[in-house]
């Protein structure tokens, strides 16, 4: 009986071995840029739905004043920081968006090939980068946002 049990935890064990490789294997291929965004505030110069941020139940929706829609959920852990490490930070314009995505396909070309056979898999934002919304309080601090793109299948 305890040869039958040991056997069985051997077979378990070499079943939890062989998932994790291949959840390595696969979480390898590709490596996520990180994003820092700055929330901008709709001042009235553009159209009502851009620089719009709406809290819901679970979730803050953001609008970007240019390019793009983020989401946060309320399980995720947002950071309030003092204003002075906001420097501390490589913040990107939305606008740029387009010219990271290439940057981020050559980065990763070889990864993308050896995986699915051709650079251009359909992969979204939320595939390529881990993206982070920053949100000036007042002159004093700043909350940092962990956010995902809306719109947009989510990748892990």
């Amino acid at each position: 009986m305890l040869y039958k049990m040991s056997l069985s935890i051997k077979k378990i064990a070499l079943l939890i071995v062989f998932i994790s490789s291949n959840y390595f294997a696969y979480s390898q291929y590709v490596n996520k840029d990180t994003l820092y965004f700055i929330f901008e505030k709709n001042n009235g110069s553009k159209p009502y739905y851009r620089g719009l941020k709406k809290t819901e139940k679970n979730r803050i929706l953001f609008n970007d004043l240019v390019k793009g829609s983020f989401f946060y959920e309320n399980k995720d852990k947002a950071d309030t920081l003092n204003i002075k490490r906001l420097e501390e930070y490589a913040v990107f314009k939305s606008k740029d968006i387009d010219s990271l995505v290439k940057a981020w396909r050559k980065k990763n070309k070889q990864g993308l090939i050896d995986y699915y056979g051709k650079i251009y898999p359909p992969f979204d934002n939320n595939g390529m980068f881990k993206t982070y919304l920053i949100e000036i309080i007042n002159e004093e601090c700043f909350v940092i946002y962990p956010v995902k793109w809306r719109n947009q299948g989510v990748k892990k």
